[in-house]
């Protein structure tokens, strides 16, 4: 037992630095965008206000419905290592399908030392937030090469796992899925079942799906995919 457990360990250790190798491709992509329709304020830019303002805009058919929803990144605060970012996906209608918030400050927790000055800060996170829309975020399959390992299909039933049974927890609660999830329902989530049935059947149905990928900063990767049996965007890939 201790050997297939350390054999569990290793392919996992694998997956992950495959994953990681993954997002620093993704990252390095940004210097290369091709934004479609991106806005005139894709620039970061200090207003006469004090305020950093920065949006970047792009259309892209993610449910598979042949109409291209709107993916938004907008940011905006005091400085740029203290930005409110904002990642929402809309449909046509303009009702909201997907919404998720993060500090940019997180984008700077593995960039330090004498050497760094603060135009290099600002530098890696104008190119972050770039990033987030750049062509390299949209792929087949939750880790753009779907059940390549058992790893790999084991990290998306984790990911849909704990999405559904986040999901059933704010259901449950009250918590609408583009709200932050409060601090009691780390544990809450944590302590609710789904079925293995449901996991099962949503593995098969966006395993090889069209996904979205973004970088929250430090540790944070996820991919989300559109299920047409849930009628929303289910979580496919959480990495450190």
């Amino acid at each position: 037992m201790k050997h297939v457990a350390a054999l569990t360990l290793a392919i996992a250790a694998a997956a992950c630095m495959r994953d990681r190798a993954a997002v620093d491709s993704a990252r390095a992509d940004s210097a290369r965008l091709a934004l479609e329709g991106t806005s005139s304020g894709d620039t970061l830019a200090r207003g006469a206000d004090g305020i950093w303002r920065m949006r970047i805009a792009r259309g892209e058919d993610l449910t598979g419905d042949g109409t291209a929803e709107q993916l938004t990144v907008s940011a905006i605060g005091p400085s740029a290592d203290a930005l409110d970012v904002r990642l929402e996906i809309r449909a046509p209608s303009d009702s909201l399908l997907y919404l998720a918030r993060w500090n940019s400050s997180a984008y700077l927790k593995y960039v330090h030392g004498d050497s760094v000055t603060p135009e290099m800060r600002d530098r890696e996170i104008k190119k972050q937030l770039r990033a987030v829309l750049a062509d390299s975020a949209f792929g087949a399959g939750p880790t753009r090469v779907p059940s390549a390992t058992p790893a790999a299909a084991a990290a998306l039933r984790d990911a849909i796992e704990y999405d559904l049974r986040e999901h059933d927890w704010r259901a449950a609660h009250a918590v609408a899925d583009t709200s932050p999830l409060p601090p009691e329902g780390y544990q809450g989530v944590e302590r609710t079942k789904v079925s293995a049935a449901l996991v099962d059947s949503l593995v098969g149905e966006l395993g090889a799906a069209r996904s979205f990928r973004y970088f929250k900063g430090g540790e944070e990767t996820y991919a989300i995919a559109w299920s047409p049996t849930q009628h929303r965007f289910v979580r496919v890939f959480a990495c450190c």
